[in-house]
Parts: C-alpha cells; structure tokens; sequence
C-alpha cells in the first residue's frame, strides 16, 4: 500500500477482506462476511499488504462454461491529517464500479482462463558422438564403437551420433579443432533426471548445468581401442572451436541432444 496510507487497526488487527465470486458483481456487500479474510497482527505486521493463498478447492464452483473469476479485495485505510487528523477510507483494489441500483461502489479485478493454443512439444534424442571419419580400431576386450580425426586426411569429417548418425562436420585448421552441428542437434546443456535405477532419462532435464560435452584427445600413435573421455587432457568443455597444439589424430567426443517439434499430446 502506498505510503502514507496503513491499513486500519481494529483491536489489535489489521482487517483485510477477500471476496471470490463466479459472475460479474453487481453489489458491494458486507466486505466483513466474504468468503475469505485475513488478520493481520499489529505487533507484527507493517500493515502494508495482505498476501491471499486460497486453496483452489476453497474456490467458487462455477458452471463448466464460464472461465472467468471476479475478486474484491477489501480493507479499511487511515492516514493522518494535515492538521494530525486521522482520515479514514473505505479501500478497494481493481476495476470501479458503481452500482445500476446507486448502492455503495467498490472495485473489483477480473481473472480469466485462456485455452493455450501455442503449446510447443518437443521429442528428444540423446546421443554419445565422435568427430571424424576413420572408424577406430577394437580388440576382443574392448568392442565399443568409436571415431577418430586423421589430420593426415584432413578437411571436414563426419561426426557420428549413435554410431550411424550424421550429426555434422568437424575439421582440424590453423590448430583449431572446428566442430559444426547440424540442424536439431546441440550439446547436452544440463544433466537429465535419472529414474528409480540411475539411468538418466533423455530429455528431462534438471537445472544442474553439465560443464563437459566436448572432450578432446590429441594423440600422435592411434589408441589400439577406444580411450576413456573421461580421461581426455587436451580439451574439456563446451566450446565448439577449440584451440589445440598439433597432433597426428584427435579422438573427439560429443554428448548431443537433439530436439524435434512434435504435436502435442
């Protein structure tokens, strides 16, 4: 409220009242006998507001038709005079009303539901990638699928996603490692929520940032099987240019999302 208008105390409590109706109203009323009121304690309160949390089974029941709910928020407000002169007001937030029959006014805020016709859905794909067009070599202990990036070769190479997905390009130039998604695909942004076995779910997302999606490992002899990128020293993070010190290969791995307009359920 604003200054220097207080909301009155009547022994010992700031009255506030709160009225919730299904129809437009037509009548003030007793703003002491509406459906919802709130008392404030004076030895605690500054008396600047009033915060209403109603519970929505304590809400009007309405006709299934109407969407709309119509509020008249009520308090009785003092300030002093000039003269040091109490004045007293009858307070109401919202629209004015006055009355068709001449009764007394008041204000009133109106709150309608809207259909949500812009509704976007998304569908997500979670991959492991690798950046580079020569397949990795496996052994009888080790036979995960893996790529590497033969500077020998050069150019633009393929990133593979889930091994047989195209998901881009990366080049090595200038000592730079230079990695271009293609359409839909981005770096895995935030870690995901995980379900009752710890498995993360694709595309539930919590608000934990993840800080490591491009891992780099340059090296000058070729891994006889697929490295750990956990253990990857030459780059760790989110850039998509990278600057690194000159290597035979680079062994480039990715943790990409890609996200896919659907219609909505």
């Amino acid at each position: 409220m604003t200054s220097p208008w207080q909301i009155e105390s009547d022994s010992g409590k700031y009255k506030t009242h709160l009225e919730i109706t299904c129809d437009v109203p037509i009548e003030r009323g007793s703003p002491g006998q509406y459906s919802f009121n709130e008392y404030l304690d004076e030895a605690t309160s500054t008396a600047v507001y009033a915060l209403y949390k109603v519970p929505i089974a304590e809400l009007p029941v309405c006709d299934s038709s109407s969407l709309c709910r119509y509020f008249m928020p009520h308090a009785s407000v003092v300030k002093l005079g000039d003269n040091g002169n109490i004045i007293k007001e009858t307070a109401f937030g919202g629209r004015n009303c006055i009355p068709a029959n001449q009764g007394a006014w008041f204000n009133y805020l109106e709150y309608c539901l809207q259909e949500c016709t812009n509704e976007v859905c998304y569908d997500y794909q979670c991959e492991t990638a690798f950046g580079g067009s020569s397949a990795g070599p496996t052994t009888s202990g080790n036979r995960a699928w893996w790529f590497y990036y033969n500077t020998s070769t050069g150019g633009e190479q393929i990133i593979w996603a889930g091994k047989t997905i195209n998901a881009g390009t990366v080049k090595y130039e200038n000592g730079y490692i230079v990695i271009s998604l293609a359409e839909g695909w981005d770096l895995k942004r935030y870690y995901f929520v995980k379900d009752d076995l710890g498995k993360e779910i694709c595309g539930e997302f919590t608000d934990v940032p993840y800080t490591e999606a491009v891992k780099i490992q340059g090296y000058n002899a070729l891994p006889t099987s697929k490295p750990a990128p956990g253990l990857f020293t030459t780059y760790k993070g989110m850039e998509l240019t990278v600057s690194v010190d000159s290597c035979k290969y680079f062994v480039i791995h990715l943790d990409l999302v890609k996200r896919t307009e659907i219609t909505c359920p």
